[in-house]
């Protein structure tokens, strides 16, 4: 594998990663606020 090709995927990688980070942020951060105080 060339080394353009291996950056292109740790790239790759890393922006689904951090994709995935993001959602399970946001899914946390809805529970908290459905499930949290409110009257």
């Amino acid at each position: 594998m060339r080394i353009k090709a291996v950056r292109h995927e740790v790239a790759r990688i890393l922006t689904i990663l951090r994709e995935r980070e993001m959602e399970a942020e946001i899914e946390a951060f809805e529970a908290d606020m459905s499930g949290g105080e409110q009257e």
